[in-house]
């Protein structure tokens, strides 16, 4: 894959990038309204504990596939 062939396909990894950040946003939103609620007072620290290794997991999978993607 050369340069070109990888800014051509820019737009496609944009358009994932967007609905992945758009997804996360709606389910930070949710804990949010939920914070407070007697179910989520017992279940804060599990919730965060899930919250915290997904996001770790998630930057190292995006950091590893944007490695493979870049043709330099």
């Amino acid at each position: 894959m050369n340069l070109l062939d990888f800014i051509v396909r820019i737009p496609g990894y944009v358009d994932r990038a967007v609905i992945i950040v758009l997804f996360e946003c709606l389910i930070i939103h949710e804990v949010a309204r939920l914070w407070n609620t007697s179910y989520f007072k017992q279940t804060r620290k599990l919730l965060l504990g899930f919250i915290f290794t997904f996001g770790i997991l998630f930057a190292v999978i995006v950091i590893k596939r944007a490695y493979q993607l870049i043709p330099f």
